[in-house]
C-alpha cells in the first residue's frame, strides 16, 4: 500500500484516473496492514535502517577515494543510491556498460537510463549504486570495484 500527495488538483485527478484505470486505486489488506504498521509501530527499525544507510554511504565515499580515485562518488541528500561520475575511466558508454558488467561483475543503475536524448553522451558516464545491502554485500563489490579499476589503469 502506498499514498501520493499531489497538491496540484489536476495532477491528482490525472493521476487517480490513471491508477483506477489500471485497478491500483486501493491496496490488499496485508499491505495496508503492513503500511500502517510501518507508520505506528516501526520508529525504532527505522532509525536503525537510516543509521545503515548512514554507513553504507559513508564507506562507499571513503572506499572510492582511498581504492578507486578515478570513480568520483556524489553524496546522496537522501535516501540510498549514490551517482558515481566514471569518466576518468575513459571508457564509452557501452564500454563502461560492459566493464561494470564483465570486469567488476556489479551492475549498477546507467546513467542514460535517466536522461532526456539531449543529454545521454554526459548520463553515459555516470552510474547510480544502490546501497540498501548488507555491509558484507557492500564490502564485496567495492573490494571488487578497486579490483578492476587497479586491472583497467594499472
Amino acid at each position: 500500500a502506498s499514498f501520493v500527495v499531489a497538491p496540484d488538483e489536476a495532477l491528482r485527478a490525472a493521476y487517480l484516473r490513471e491508477v483506477a484505470q489500471s485497478h491500483l486505486n486501493f491496496g490488499s489488506t496485508l499491505a495496508t496492514t503492513a503500511m500502517r504498521a510501518a507508520y505506528a509501530e516501526c520508529g525504532l527499525w527505522l532509525d536503525a535502517l537510516l543509521v545503515h544507510l548512514q554507513g553504507n554511504i559513508d564507506e562507499v565515499m571513503s572506499r572510492l577515494a582511498s581504492d578507486a580515485p578515478c570513480l568520483r562518488p556524489m553524496r546522496p541528500a537522501a535516501g540510498f543510491l549514490v551517482w558515481v561520475d566514471c569518466t576518468a575511466l575513459g571508457l564509452s558508454g557501452s564500454g563502461l556498460q560492459r566493464w561494470w558488467v564483465d570486469e567488476v561483475r556489479v551492475l549498477p543503475s546507467f546513467g542514460a537510463e535517466f536522461a532526456d536524448d539531449d543529454d545521454k553522451s554526459e548520463a553515459q558516464q555516470w552510474v547510480r549504486l544502490n546501497v540498501a545491502v548488507t555491509r558484507r554485500r557492500l564490502d564485496d563489490a567495492l573490494d571488487r570495484i578497486a579490483s578492476a579499476v587497479v586491472a583497467t589503469r594499472g
